[in-house]
């Protein structure tokens, strides 16, 4: 029987006990399954996850060839007794089986990782055991309910701070020239975070239709790398 040793905190709060750790991406997709809402024999099985979004495997796929990759929060499982070989107060020892973990949340991020030859990525993880369906359909309905979705025009405002002269951050700099330029056609029309905010259109739908004329999407974080590891400054042009 092969087994898989992790070192682990404990965390003790209202629903139990948490053991985090760290764990392999390859590791965690020979020992996870996703409870999933399904069809068997012409009936509706209740399962805890949303069917896999492919384009979201996709864009993590992608996001995983950047040079600064990084998942600093954790994967959300749970495992059973039946799974515990040793266990305790600085290890936890669990039997290497297909079913010893059942993903509550991060089911994308780890299926991003099937197709991955990273050999230096380590995953976050936060190990619930025994726990009943019930409390993990909880789990992931809070944490996918309460979470506040972040303002595409603050991510593209974000790209600003970049080191790397990206098209997007190329796109959002043509952007403010011509919101601020009184000769412009687009002079105040475009809603710039932290400045005017009464535009009739947002930095993130003026600027999504140029980026698609720009480059295929797929292809930002090969394109950011390149430039990242090229140190050259972007060519300014005189009069």
């Amino acid at each position: 029987m092969s087994t898989l040793k992790l070192n682990i905190l404990k965390l003790h709060q209202s629903i139990g006990t948490i053991y985090v750790s760290k764990i392999k991406p390859s590791d965690l997709l020979a020992m996870s399954i996703v409870d999933r809402r399904r069809i068997e024999e012409d009936e509706e099985v209740l399962g805890i996850q949303r069917e896999l979004k492919k384009d979201k495997v996709i864009q993590i796929q992608n996001y995983l060839t950047s040079i600064d990759a990084t998942f600093p929060n954790s994967i959300i499982v749970n495992t059973t007794q039946n799974f515990v070989v040793n266990e305790n107060e600085t290890e936890l020892e669990l039997t290497i089986d297909d079913n010893t973990f059942t993903i509550i949340d991060g089911q994308h991020r780890v299926e991003g990782f099937r197709e991955s030859n990273l050999d230096n990525f380590e995953l976050l993880i936060a190990i619930f055991k025994d726990l009943k369906n019930d409390q993990q359909a909880n789990i992931f309905s809070t944490i996918n309910s309460e979470q506040t979705k972040v303002d595409p025009s603050l991510n593209l405002n974000l790209e600003l701070n970049s080191k790397a002269y990206t098209p997007k951050k190329m796109m959002i700099e043509i952007a403010q020239s011509l919101n601020y330029d009184k000769e412009s056609p687009w002079y105040k029309s475009i809603k710039m975070l932290g400045a005017n905010t009464n535009g009739i259109i947002s930095l993130s739908a003026f600027v999504k239709p140029l980026l698609e004329i720009t480059y295929p999407e797929k292809d930002y974080y090969l394109i950011r790398n390149e430039l990242m590891q090229n140190e050259k400054e972007f060519p300014t042009f005189s009069d």
